[in-house]
């Protein structure tokens, strides 16, 4: 992996610590978690300040001659939501965290060992992980920044701090999806290993075949690389078993977040064709 991407990782990692969305630290080299006192008592301090923003929410009035203003607004409120879940599920399940990255780093080293990552499986993890770090970055951006229009102009709040402090506020559960997307990518990595390696096996075993069917090997030497294979297949097996109980799990814990995301999707897909209906009712009348 190159060292930009190193680099990336980090600062997904570092700024998740600063906003308060990680309260342990990780070093994705080595795989060490740990708890820091220190970390513990800035993120409760961080975890506080977030819900002392709902004070804040008296001071929106939303323009209720626009559709679009209702929804936009109920967009926000559902992705604020679902940052304040995140918050709290950062300390009640943050011993559930800490043990599934655990488990994925154990699993990962003992699957590796074996089985190596092909140059293919490991371009295109890395390539995944460089992309979503610049489009994250990018989307981040501009949602903060078109946060400036949106609460001016439709929830009508002139206070820059407060439009600045709801802009992140809002744009806190990108982070804390970006941390769920390298979890699941990194097992659907070695999920694609392991189809690698089946397949492999399966193209072994029918040249295998072929030479004992024109006598070029003989039946000790078939029977021997067969259990082999059979054994591998089994081994295999269990890697994937076990890979997707823990992507399971891990989709468990960032249920309420997925959701509400999804929710957010839905409803911005519905303001974008009210806008494009009313745009076009308006050009026929003229």
């Amino acid at each position: 992996m190159r060292r930009s991407t190193h680099w990336m990782i980090t600062v997904v990692l570092v700024t998740a610590q600063l906003l308060g969305t990680l309260s342990f630290c990780y070093n994705h080299r080595t795989g060490e978690i740990y708890i820091a006192p220190w970390l513990t008592y800035y993120t409760a301090l961080i975890s506080v300040a977030m819900f002392g923003v709902l004070p804040m929410l008296q001071h929106i009035t939303v323009n209720t001659k626009y559709f679009h203003a209702k929804i936009n607004f109920l967009i926000f409120l559902i992705r604020l939501t679902a940052v304040l879940v995140s918050v709290i599920f950062n300390w009640t399940k943050r011993g559930e965290y800490i043990k599934s990255l655990r488990d994925l780093y154990r699993l990962k080293i003992e699957f590796l060992k074996r089985w190596p990552l092909s140059t293919r499986l490991e371009e295109k993890f890395e390539n995944a992980i460089r992309s979503k770090f610049c489009w994250g970055i990018t989307s981040s951006m501009a949602a903060i920044l078109g946060s400036f229009e949106f609460f001016k102009q439709q929830l009508n709040v002139n206070n820059v701090g407060i439009i600045v402090t709801l802009g992140l506020m809002a744009n806190v559960i990108n982070l804390v999806l970006t941390s769920y997307f390298c979890c699941i990518l990194r097992i659907n990595t070695l999920l694609a290993a392991i189809n690698e390696e089946l397949a492999g096996i399966l193209e072994k075993s029918k040249q295998l075949a072929n030479l004992r069917k024109l006598g070029f090997i003989h039946a000790g030497f078939f029977i021997t690389q067969c259990c082999q294979f059979s054994d591998d297949v089994e081994e295999l097996a269990r890697f994937q078993l076990r890979f997707c109980k823990l992507a399971m799990h891990i989709n468990d814990m960032y249920d309420v977040q997925g959701a509400c995301v999804l929710l957010t999707v839905y409803l911005n897909s519905t303001s974008v064709f009210y806008a494009i209906y009313v745009s076009s009712n308006s050009h026929f009348r003229l």
